[in-house]
């Protein structure tokens, strides 16, 4: 599925579809009297094909975790568009532009569309995968106890 170069032109590419369902919760909740998908629901979708390509790569030990967007790597989007309870299907796609086997990092451009509608343009986001930090959750230094209730 992926290729091996460094920056090459297309080193891998997914794509994903899902019908809009105009009951969504999300619908209800954002915006008040304008119903549209928030725009980070679009963004996580082109971040989840990017965590399935970095599994198909590198596999999903115990302990791998995924830091969706790379700390310290750069990254732009633009949002031109919604997507509202009368479209039908949204498209996501991501190409991969560099894969960093050191880091284990992917790198990728992508697109979201609505009814074959352009609406998202997101460039160089990366996922990398690396391993859990066993350390247990502070906040300003005190330790989280986290509780499912």
């Amino acid at each position: 599925m992926l290729g091996t170069g460094r920056r090459a032109a297309c080193a891998g590419f997914i794509r994903a579809t899902r019908r809009v369902v105009p009951d969504e919760w999300f619908f209800k909740a954002h915006f008040f009297q304008d119903p549209v998908v928030p725009g980070s629901l679009g963004l996580e979708s082109f971040l989840q094909l990017l965590k399935f390509m970095s599994v198909e790569r590198w596999g999903n030990a115990e302990g791998v975790r995924h830091e969706t967007v790379a700390t310290n790597e750069r990254h732009e989007w633009t949002y031109r568009g919604q997507v509202i309870p009368t479209d039908s299907e949204v498209t996501v796609e991501a190409v991969v532009t560099e894969i960093d086997e050191a880091r284990r990092l992917l790198r990728a451009d992508g697109y979201l569309c609505v009814d074959g509608r352009v609406i998202y343009a997101m460039k160089d986001f990366t996922v990398r995968q690396g391993v859990h930090d066993a350390r247990p959750l502070t906040f300003h230094g005190f330790p989280i106890q986290p509780r499912l209730s």
